[in-house]
């Protein structure tokens, strides 16, 4: 797999549900990972709501 595509990401809304995604999964149990390589999924926030639904952001 080429080193640019992740193969998990999920998306939220802003940069604080970036950092309190790991803490809540690690607080259920499942290890995180100590670093960005190691975590079992790619976070990425869109700034908004609205960024986030846009129609041309999610596709199947």
């Amino acid at each position: 797999m080429s080193a640019g595509i992740k193969r998990k990401k999920l998306l939220v809304e802003g940069a604080d549900d970036k950092s309190v995604i790991p803490e809540l999964i690690e607080a259920n149990g499942i290890r995180w990972g100590e670093t960005a390589r190691e975590a079992i999924v790619h976070i990425q926030d869109f700034g908004g709501t609205e960024n986030l639904l846009a129609p041309h952001e999610i596709s199947t």
